[in-house]
């Protein structure tokens, strides 16, 4: 698949990114690159679909949602920190303030 400046040009506009004539040639090739192997994986792909659909022992499978119940104070107990019935655990952000 290939791409053309024309093409390169439209995206960068309709992106607002700016673009330097001599970046031009580069970023043709890149973008090549790339679609040709996103190209090469959806190949791939389409050639063993088959063996995927017939691998009966790694399908998926549809089940419902089932809730579990846990005893909360038992799981709480097991933490080092705690405070009550909550976990206490580090702070992660810092106050801006």
């Amino acid at each position: 698949m290939k791409i053309t400046k024309e093409e390169l040009l439209k995206i960068a506009h309709m992106s607002n990114l700016e673009i330097h004539e001599q970046e031009i040639a580069p970023l043709l090739k890149q973008i090549d690159d790339v679609l040709g192997y996103a190209q090469r994986v959806k190949d791939l792909a389409a050639q063993h679909s088959d063996v995927l659909v017939q691998d009966n022992d790694n399908a998926n499978v549809f089940r419902s949602d089932v809730v579990d119940c846990y005893a909360v104070d038992r799981i709480v107990q097991e933490f080092p920190d705690r405070q009550d019935r909550f976990i206490v655990v580090p702070a992660v952000l810092e106050n801006t303030k």
